[in-house]
């Protein structure tokens, strides 16, 4: 570029690196012969950098972890470890049974309730869970 010094050259330049690292930027100048600084503006074009759908293939690429005790690839290291050794940190407050997953506490949880909102159609029996009456 005509007229430059070369500390504008080293900005140009350093600005166009910083540049080239960010996602479809462009560096635009008010006017392209006179480099000025306070001139310059960084205009990003029409990204969505944060779609949906680059968010839920960033989250299905993240975690691809091999469990060195039995060699599987596996997605969540620290529920998986539990299934070797064995630990169950969600109890039952009403019985001693221990789950090693919340929501299998919270399924056992609805045996000790009370109310039996699940009504077999064949047989009029009540049930607490729903899977109670399958007939088959």
């Amino acid at each position: 570029m005509q007229g430059l010094n070369d500390e504008q050259m080293g900005n140009l330049f350093l600005l166009a690196e910083v540049a080239a690292k960010m996602p479809k930027v462009e560096v635009v100048t008010k006017n392209a012969d006179e480099f000025d600084s306070q001139n310059l503006t960084v205009k990003e074009e029409s990204v969505k950098r944060n779609s949906v759908g680059e968010l839920a293939r960033k989250k299905r690429e993240r975690k691809k972890l091999l469990c060195d005790l039995c060699g599987k690839i596996i997605s969540h290291m620290k529920n998986h470890k539990m299934s070797h050794t064995g630990e169950k940190p969600y109890s039952c407050p009403t019985c001693d049974k221990s789950f090693s997953r919340q929501y299998k506490r919270n399924m056992h949880m609805k045996i000790h309730a009370v109310e039996k909102p699940h009504i077999c159609p064949t047989y009029n029996n009540s049930f607490r869970l729903r899977h109670f009456c399958n007939v088959t």
